[in-house]
């Protein structure tokens, strides 16, 4: 069964401008700029904002796309980076390992 734009349009959730900003976690003000912007889209019906909860998701998931979303968050790289260095497992000084043995009345090998 098809269901058209209509009908699809028909059965969104809609929200406050206070819930509009929870959802987003935006403060109200920063949601009325951003919609004065048209960045985020809403509408003033009767003296109150109108959201809709499907043009809010679609919001956000432009956001991904852009790279816009990250706000500051530094993107890691999957690469496994690597080093040649080589740390020793035992004695750092061979005279120390000397002293050991001597000390300890240990045979050299």
């Amino acid at each position: 069964m098809l269901i058209t734009n209509y009908q699809q349009n028909f059965n969104n959730c809609t929200l406050s401008l206070k819930q509009a900003a929870e959802f987003l976690g935006l403060k109200k003000e920063t949601l009325r700029r951003q919609v004065f912007s048209q960045k985020i889209p809403g509408a003033k019906v009767a003296n109150q904002w109108v959201f809709l909860e499907s043009d809010l998701v679609e919001y956000l998931r432009s956001l991904y796309s852009n790279g816009d979303a990250s706000q500051g968050v530094i993107k890691r790289s999957n690469k496994w980076h690597y080093t040649s260095e080589v740390k020793s497992g035992g004695f750092d000084s061979a005279i120390t390992a000397k002293e050991y043995n001597e000390a300890l009345g240990l045979k050299k090998k």
